[in-house]
Order: C-alpha cells, then sequence, then structure tokens
C-alpha cells in the first residue's frame, strides 16, 4: 500500500531556503511505516551563500560545512513534529516499531539530507521510533574523513563521474590553486613559438605583408632561432629558478585535505564506452578538481546523473530502450 500526504502548512525559512511542499510517507516492502524527504539542490540566493560557506566548524568529535550544518539543522527542527505525529498514527497498527525515514537530495539538498540523518543517528530524542538513512546526489564535501568513515551503515553518496561539487572543498580549492601554479609552462612557451614560426614558413602572404616579399624568408632564416636561444636564457634565469623553488612550498603548504563526501561513495564513471559504478574512498573526492569539460554538466540532473544512471542501467540489463517506470524527466515541476 502506498500513501502520500502533504504537511500542514508550506515549509520555509528566510534564512535557508531548502524544502517546501510535501512529506511522502509509504510502506513499499513491509509493514514498517517510510517516509521520505526528498531536498532539492541549489536554486536561490541563500543557497549559493550555503555553499559558498567553507569554512568547517567543530562537529560530533570532527568537523563539517558550517552552512549545510546549519541547514540540516533548520531541517530537523522544521519536520520533527510532523515525523512524530506520523509515528504515533502508525502505532496503532504497526505497535512500537520503528518508522524509516528516506533522506534524499541533490547537490546542497544531498549535503543537508546527510548532515540530518547523522544528526539523526544515535539522538536519544529518536533512537526509539526512528531509524534514518541518506541517500545524495553530488553531494558536497561537508565531514572530517573520521565522521565519513563512521557514517557508511546510514549515509550513501553517488557521485558523477568528474562532478565538481563533492570536489570543491576549501583544501580541494587551495590544492588545485597549488598544482596549476606550480605547473612548468615553460616548454609549452617554446612548442607555441615554434609553431608560430612552422606557420610563417608555410604563409608566404603572411610575412610578405609584415616584413616585405624579399626580406620575409631572411629574416626567419637569421632570426628564428635567435629568438628562440633569448627565450630559453630568459626562461632559463627567470622563470626556472622561481619554479625550483615551489616544491618544497608546495609540499610544506600543501592544504591537508579537511572535508570530504559523507558515508560510503558510489562513484560513476565513464569507461571510454559506457558508464560504469563501483565503490571508492571518500577521500577521493577531497584532493581536487578534475578541470574537464564536461565537471559542471556531470553535476546537474538531466546532463549528469539521470543519463549516467538510465545508461548505467540499460547496459546492466542489456535492453538499451530500458526507461525508468517513473521517470524523472516526465515529472511537471512548477
Amino acid at each position: 500500500t502506498h500513501y502520500t500526504t502533504t504537511a500542514n502548512k508550506r515549509r520555509n525559512s528566510n534564512s535557508w531556503s531548502l524544502l517546501s511542499g510535501p512529506l511522502n510517507y509509504f510502506k513499499p516492502r513491509h509493514q514498517q511505516l517510510e517516509v521520505a524527504i526528498v531536498v532539492r539542490g541549489s536554486k536561490e540566493l541563500f543557497d549559493f551563500l550555503t555553499d559558498g560557506m567553507l569554512q568547517a566548524t567543530d562537529y560530533k568529535g570532527g568537523k563539517a560545512h558550517d552552512g549545510i550544518l546549519k541547514s540540516a539543522e533548520w531541517l530537523e527542527e522544521t519536520y520533527r513534529a510532523d515525523l512524530k505525529r506520523f509515528w504515533h498514527k502508525s502505532k496503532r497498527k504497526q505497535g512500537n516499531q520503528k518508522m524509516k525515514l528516506w533522506l534524499i537530495g541533490h547537490s546542497l539538498g544531498a549535503g543537508t539530507a546527510a548532515l540530518t540523518a547523522i544528526n539523526l543517528h544515535d539522538n536519544e530524542i529518536y533512537s526509539k521510533w526512528l531509524e534514518a538513512e541518506a541517500i545524495g546526489f553530488g553531494t558536497p564535501s561537508l565531514v572530517s574523513p573520521e565522521l565519513s568513515y563512521s557514517n557508511k551503515g546510514y549515509v550513501t553518496s553517488v557521485i558523477n563521474d568528474a562532478d565538481l561539487v563533492p570536489r570543491t572543498s576549501g583544501a580541494a580549492i587551495a590544492n588545485t590553486w597549488l598544482q596549476i601554479v606550480a605547473h612548468n609552462w615553460t616548454d609549452a612557451a617554446l612548442e607555441d613559438y615554434d609553431r608560430l614560426v612552422e606557420v610563417l614558413q608555410h604563409d608566404k602572404h603572411l610575412m610578405s605583408r609584415f616584413f616585405g616579399s624579399g626580406k620575409s624568408k631572411t629574416w626567419l632564416q637569421n632570426s628564428c632561432s635567435t629568438v628562440r636561444k633569448w627565450l630559453e636564457t630568459w626562461f632559463d634565469e627567470n622563470v626556472a629558478p622561481w619554479l625550483e623553488n615551489l616544491p618544497s612550498i608546495i609540499h610544506k603548504g600543501d592544504a591537508e585535505v579537511e572535508l570530504i563526501p559523507p558515508g560510503e561513495c558510489v562513484h560513476l564513471y565513464r569507461d571510454g564506452v559506457a558508464y560504469q559504478a563501483s565503490y571508492v574512498n571518500c577521500s577521493y573526492f577531497g584532493k581536487g578538481l578534475e578541470v574537464v569539460r564536461h565537471f559542471v554538466d556531470d553535476h546537474l540532473i538531466p546532463n549528469g546523473y539521470y543519463k549516467a544512471l538510465l545508461s548505467l542501467a540499460r547496459d546492466q540489463k542489456n535492453n538499451f530502450s530500458w526507461c525508468f517506470e517513473d521517470d524523472l524527466m516526465d515529472i511537471n515541476i512548477a
């Protein structure tokens, strides 16, 4: 039997706009009452302010993303009474059996769902009547490693290929910046110069336009090697010493991975032919950005998670016309 109800008042917060609309409760498998709260991702200005609060705060013996933690606390407070009411209503038929709460979200909503589940877990207020579990898609880096590992039993983070959001912690951004700064670009600059000379050698019209028809060939023969040697000398004297000093500076100042995605991490990835999925250590996503052309699309739903999950399901079923029974793209969202 499937039951649906709508909360008796619209849920909103002037500071943390996270969730408004229905709570769903259902009994899909057992007699246990199951409730689902789905939290959307970033949409409004305050959501992006929450995303931007990269600083970590002390939390349960570790660290947590300060902005998302505030959102999780708001979500818990807002729906506590409704959850308790659902459980009391179900007690007439199920006795004192615990109610199962599913917290599901994408992006900022995934982070809020995860931290809400962590807040509820082993909390004496809820332990006798509520069992919470979170599933997030594109979950940000929001807890310290020791907290992430301790929540594997009830928090799952699904991360699509090069999705930038799970990799965008303060430490990851700092490490990516250090890698960019340390990149030795001098060889690439010399290759660019060689390609320019090659283009000029084959484009007589361009050379004659700037140097005259009689001087272009002579200029190339006499000057290109001289200019290249000057570039090499300038790089050796001005750039190389600075780059040589960077490794020790970077290793000393390399930002420690402070926050990573929570719980059990499932990585959806392209293998060159199709999508695959595997469990990975969540700390993998806290080390730095994977800068590729699709790292933004991978975080979105239509071109990212929906595409990856549909492709993965079709490959596993060996049925390329297979579709989800309740297709996400068919939902009319106002």
